[in-house]
């Protein structure tokens, strides 16, 4: 059977066979008239779709090469170079965010880690690669944040991805200061989730260094301990695998 061009069959004879077009992906399941309307509507259409795919290939490719060109991603893929597991992603952030959101991804248990690198931060994506790497292979930090989730449902709540951040990790310092933004709470669930130690003994003595603020006084900090040891309770009679707080005075 003879491939004909749309538009172009005038000089054969008008028949309604089915043709099997090299121009057109329809092939032979195409049942057009080759000089019909439709033939060619199609052609044009298959045309459109491809250029749209074309187009969007260009933009990926632009977004991959300003994160390369600026250091971002090559940094990022030499320290995972020996973490089979481990796969990055980057995006160009919309909205209020600028810079790069950068993604990378356990692929074995599907973890993910993620933050915001600016173009050229080369100190940051550095640092960010090596946390991502003791995150992701870590199944202390992968039980923890079970635990978390855990918690969340059992207290009906859901913590905000830097509350998150904060009660995984090693650091101190609460992101934000002041009243009601769920800094007692988080430092609490933290306390819990973090501490190895079966039992959390709290007296005297030690009350300052449990409290997640210090306060003049004892009255803060006795109403901190009494809030802990409540919240341990509580979840431990839901069966969550955190330390039982206990309190005690000065014997």
């Amino acid at each position: 059977m003879v491939a004909v061009k749309p538009g172009s069959a005038k000089r054969g004879a008008k028949n309604k066979m089915t043709l099997k077009c090299k121009n057109c992906k329809m092939n032979s399941k195409c049942i057009c008239i080759p000089d019909s309307d439709e033939c060619i509507l199609r052609w044009e259409t298959y045309k459109m779709i491809k250029r749209q795919a074309y187009s969007e290939a260009i933009k990926d490719d632009i977004k991959k090469e300003s994160a390369e060109g600026q250091g971002i991603y090559e940094t990022i893929r030499k320290t995972l170079e020996n973490e089979k597991n481990l796969k990055i992603k980057i995006e160009q952030t919309e909205g209020t965010l600028n810079g790069n959101l950068v993604k990378i991804k356990n692929t074995k248990t599907g973890e993910t880690y993620d933050t915001v690198l600016n173009d050229g931060d080369i100190f940051s994506a550095q640092v960010f690669a090596e946390t991502a790497i003791k995150k992701l292979n870590s199944d202390v930090y992968k039980n923890n944040k079970k635990t978390l989730k855990k918690i969340e449902r059992t207290l009906n709540i859901k913590f905000e991805k830097w509350q998150k951040d904060y009660i995984l990790s090693k650091k101190s310092e609460y992101p934000f200061q002041g009243r009601g933004t769920g800094k007692t709470l988080a430092h609490q669930v933290k306390t819990l989730i973090t501490t190895t130690q079966k039992n959390i003994v709290i007296n005297g003595n030690n009350m300052t260094a449990w409290s997640d603020e210090k306060h003049i006084g004892r009255t803060y900090e006795k109403i901190y301990a009494m809030q802990l040891a409540e919240l341990s309770e509580k979840l431990r009679t839901e069966g969550l695998d955190i330390p039982k707080v206990i309190l005690k005075s000065n014997e």
